[in-house]
């Protein structure tokens, strides 16, 4: 059980991350989304919200087979390779929203 509530937390923060990248994005490109309707503009953040669960479903895929495949006496190593695993996909994704081009 506690397995699934870090996965989870870990889901919700890293699609946090990328849906307010997103939003950022709509909002410093405004200009060019007024050629379509609000509702259309609108779907982009649902269709992105469908490939970020996508994405994270495969970044998170590894941590749960491991997560639960692992034997006890391998718990310790698993635990911390699993912190800098998700530390990696962490800063890569905000390194990933940092460098989007903002021309």
């Amino acid at each position: 059980m506690l397995l699934i509530r870090e996965l989870l937390k870990s889901y919700f923060i890293l699609l946090s991350i990328l849906f307010l990248g997103r939003v950022g994005l709509y909002f410093l490109f405004f200009e060019r989304f007024v050629e379509i309707n609000f509702a259309e503009s609108l779907l982009s953040f649902v269709y992105g919200l469908s490939m970020d669960s996508m994405l994270l479903g495969i970044i998170i895929a590894p941590i749960m087979l491991l997560g639960t495949l692992s034997p006890k006496k391998f718990e310790n190593f698993v635990s911390k390779f699993l912190r800098f695993y998700l530390l990696f996909f962490l800063l890569l994704l905000l390194f990933m929203e940092n460098v989007t081009d903002r021309k």
